[in-house]
């Protein structure tokens, strides 16, 4: 059974792509210079576009580092290697852990300890500022200025009455040198218990202010002390996280997702710093390329609008796209502006699946024996046969396309199936990021004959168009149908009969190959085509076919 849904899914695809492409029979020209083919007039959508030529690049690159310093142990990939998502790619020694880890162990120790001391001295502040703003302590500092105030008294009580008995003898006989300089000692004496006095009742009256300044001050030293006990416990959570973080940290490196690696900076044996760029990851499924484009063709374009990348290499391989980025600053060359566009390529495997999930929807309002409006119209332009087309889509509506398992996000839907249709021979690789895919030889131009040619690389020369007008369902007629005689454009219509008729038509949009019709033909309407050819070739009418129309 997923054989079989397999192939069905794949084969919508690429008749969806077919038909779009107009990638179904036609006429064959043999060697000859000329060949006139009829064609049915159709509605389908027109697109013009701007071409210019870069290379692609790979757009989602990560440099990968390890978590710390140390010393390489194994390098298990080499430049270019494909790997898988949580691989393991390189590796430390494990024998530099244990020193790093007892390391960070003591400097948990010592903070812890300076913490404990933090602890101490904050709580040594605030039992001194609870003491300072207690009664007890007020009092205690009130009843000891007093108790300094009634010492100082006595004192100077003391020191007075000496001096008044060395006073009076020095009246008495003020000649006598001992008399003199007892008096003169008595004397200072009582000026300082004076002044001792003074001091102590000064402080007794500012006993009240004194207490409010030791108060602040203590206030303020407990402040310190919070700040300290809690820089101190920071760093204890420092220390902490440091150890923690050492003994989750990973001692590999891995890769974050499918990809390949593009670049190594690791010897084995050497020492590697922690965040240093040590191997750089590439998703093989995430292409970009820059363009030039000139000044003349810039205001026709904006970020977002869609483009498409056709590589040169193989030339069936046209990739969606879109502008992602327009320099705002243009590149001047011998006097030649131009400006760098960035276009970033879709995935194929979403494009794929987009397209299931568009013919699905297509078959759901469908009646019974009735073709899509993809088969109808190739079946009307003589691309296949209605046997064909009724087998096509019998097989379609029995069919439930495949969606991609849960965690296989990067992977392809179709697993490494292929299949064959009449003459037509389609292959699809095992995932998107080896793109084995093999388009079908004769109907997509050059064929893409090897996995190989297929692959998508750094560096590959692209054509990148980008769409500048797009109208959807008008009125599409062969730009090589229309002639022009007095300014007025003409074509030949088959009429019923088998005759035609030269009957001018009104035009308007034209991408050189195909062009709008406005009036003078209505749809099924058929006229005569002129081709030229120098070679054998065949033709496919692909203008005909519904989507975006491309030179």
């Amino acid at each position: 059974m997923k054989i079989i849904r397999t192939t069905f899914a794949f084969l919508i695809l690429v008749m969806t792509l077919l038909i779009v492409s107009g990638c179904g029979k036609g006429v064959r020209t043999e060697e000859t210079e000329e060949q006139t083919v009829i064609q049915t007039v159709t509605r389908g959508n027109l697109s013009l576009d701007i071409s210019a030529v870069g290379n692609l690049a790979l757009s989602q690159k990560e440099t990968l580092a390890f978590e710390l310093t140390g010393t390489v142990k194994e390098v298990l990939v080499e430049v270019g290697d494909y790997v898988e998502e949580e691989q393991v790619l390189a590796t430390l020694d494990t024998s530099e852990r244990d020193d790093q880890l007892k390391t960070l162990t003591r400097a948990i120790e010592t903070k812890d300890q300076a913490l404990l001391q933090a602890e101490i001295n904050y709580q040594n502040a605030e039992d001194a500022l609870d003491r300072v703003n207690s009664q007890v302590y007020a009092d205690q500092k009130k009843a000891e200025a007093e108790l300094e105030v009634a010492n100082a008294k006595i004192s100077l009580a003391s020191v007075q009455e000496i001096y008044d008995i060395v006073e009076s003898q020095y009246l008495d006989n003020w000649t006598v040198p001992e008399r003199i300089r007892n008096y003169n000692q008595k004397k200072a004496q009582l000026d300082i218990a004076k002044i001792v006095l003074i001091d102590a009742e000064k402080k007794l009256a500012d006993v009240s202010v004194d207490l409010e300044i030791e108060r602040e001050t203590k206030q303020k030293e407990l402040v310190i002390k919070k700040s300290q006990l809690e820089d101190a416990q920071q760093q204890l959570d420092e220390a902490i996280a440091a150890l923690e973080e050492a003994q989750n940290q990973e001692w590999n490196i891995t890769a974050p997702y499918e990809g390949f690696i593009t670049k190594i900076n690791l010897v084995e044996g050497g020492t590697i710093q922690k965040g240093a760029a040590a191997i750089v990851i590439a998703d093989p499924d995430e292409f970009e390329a820059e363009v030039y484009v000139s000044e003349m063709d810039i205001f026709n374009i904006a970020v977002g609008v869609p483009a498409t990348a056709k590589v040169d290499a193989a030339q069936s391989l046209i990739l969606p796209a879109e502008v992602v980025k327009i320099s705002p600053t243009a590149t001047i060359q011998q006097g030649v502006v131009n400006y760098t566009v960035k276009i970033k390529i879709r995935s194929i495997d979403d494009m794929i699946i987009e397209a299931g999930e568009t013919m699905q929807k297509a078959l759901e309002d469908l009646e019974p024996g009735e073709l899509p409006p993809t088969l109808e119209r190739a079946v009307e332009a003589g691309r296949m046969t209605r046997e064909e087309a009724e087998e096509i889509a019998k097989g379609m509506q029995n069919f439930e396309f495949p969606e991609r398992p849960e965690g296989k996000e990067g992977e392809s839907p179709f697993g490494g199936r292929g299949f064959a249709f009449g003459d037509r021979a389609f292959a699809f690789g095992e995932n998107s990021s080896g793109g084995n895919i093999q388009f079908p030889a004769g109907n997509l131009g050059q064929t893409v004959t090897s996995t190989s040619n297929f692959q998508l690389r750094e560096g590959l020369t692209v054509t990148v168009n980008i769409v500048t007008q797009e109208i959807n369902d008008v009125l599409l007629v062969p730009s090589a149908a229309i002639t022009m005689k007095g300014g007025q454009n003409y074509v030949k219509v088959v009429l019923p009969d088998g005759t035609t008729e030269e009957r001018a038509i009104e035009t308007g949009v034209s991408d050189w190959q195909n062009t709008e019709v406005i009036s003078g033909l209505i749809e099924g309407d058929q006229v005569e085509v002129t081709l030229t050819s120098s070679s054998s070739s065949t033709q496919s009418g692909g203008f005909f076919g519904p989507g975006i129309i491309r030179r």
